[in-house]
């Protein structure tokens, strides 16, 4: 990781310990801002999003029965989240799978990380009925989610005691474009990161949502599965604010066709501190995803209403 690259100490630094076993040069990031001042194009993306994700809520509303929605969505979530890590599965294999029940064998490996994307996402579902959104919420869902899949040698459910790096299967810390911060700053970040999350009207839904985000992949909490996780934790963050009361918001499906600039908006953050930008392309992606789901909540509302009885 090249230190020169970060140039914004509002959002952490690059550091090292020489003579150190990892002395190596790895991010270690600022505290979650507070307060944070909104420029004019963010208002206008969050005002947007609002008014789309308030459209999806009603849609969910209408339907009388959401449970037949639910579950298309959370599956397209899924593997659409899944296909972001690099996952292959197909969506015709996914419900191939789902059809033959929980005792049939996953025709793949990377059918059966689709079927553990769905399992935690139940999972973090059911545990928000009790728990906000906190450490021992994430360690549960990380554990569904890596449980009996490829991955599951990496600590299911525990934080990481080791560095990890960011890139190529062939770059080290010295040529990874990020370095996430050493395992003995997890604590004391994710505690910081667990406040912000659950203070009341410290922002926006939608923009606690996107800083969220952010800060969970910077801090990298996992040897495996942290995008999948980041990306999950914003629908519980939107039903616990009970701005989603039903998840079909289908987010992955732009964040998986806009893959390379979401990873380039979260750098620039780091590097250069370029928060509103971050803002606005997740905003931006709450809206069409929101828009999207009005759409096929609508037709599905539609069709309910044809149907005699």
């Amino acid at each position: 990781m090249d230190p020169t690259n970060f140039q914004a100490p509002a959002f952490g630094e690059a550091a090292r310990r020489p003579g150190d076993r990892w002395a190596f040069w790895y991010f270690d990031p600022a505290l979650m801002p507070r307060g944070l001042p909104l420029d004019p194009a963010t208002v206008l993306a969050l005002s947007e999003a609002d008014a789309a994700l308030g459209q999806l809520q009603g849609i969910g509303h209408l339907i009388t029965d959401p449970k037949l929605l639910i579950g298309p969505y959370v599956t397209r979530e899924a593997l659409a989240s899944s296909r972001i890590e690099g996952t292959q599965a197909s969506l015709a294999e996914v419900l191939q799978a789902g059809a033959e029940g929980d005792d049939a064998e996953p025709t793949s490996d990377d059918v059966a990380e689709v079927g553990a994307y769905v399992a935690a996402t139940y999972r973090g579902l059911e545990l928000i009925e009790t728990l906000p959104i906190s450490q021992r919420l994430v360690l549960e869902v990380h554990r569904v989610l890596l449980t009996g899949v490829r991955g599951q040698d990496r600590l299911p459910g525990e934080l990481r005691g080791s560095p990890v790096w960011v890139g190529s299967p062939t770059d080290s810390p010295d040529t990874a474009v990020f370095v996430p911060p050493l395992p003995e700053r997890l604590g004391d970040l994710l505690a910081d990161w667990e406040r912000f999350v659950n203070e009341p009207g410290a922002s926006p839904a939608l923009v606690r949502c996107a800083l969220m985000h952010y800060q969970f992949e910077t801090i990298h909490p996992f040897l495996d599965g942290n995008g999948r996780i980041g990306r999950l934790l914003i629908g519980l963050l939107l039903h616990q604010q009970g701005r989603l009361t039903t998840p079909l918001l289908y987010l992955s499906g732009y964040l998986e066709l806009h893959r390379r600039e979401c990873y380039e908006r979260l750098q620039a953050v780091r590097e250069r501190g370029e928060i509103q930008q971050w803002l606005q392309f997740f905003l931006t992606a709450v809206k069409r995803q929101a828009d999207d789901g009005v759409e096929a909540g609508g037709h599905a509302y539609s069709v309910a209403r044809a149907l005699p009885g």
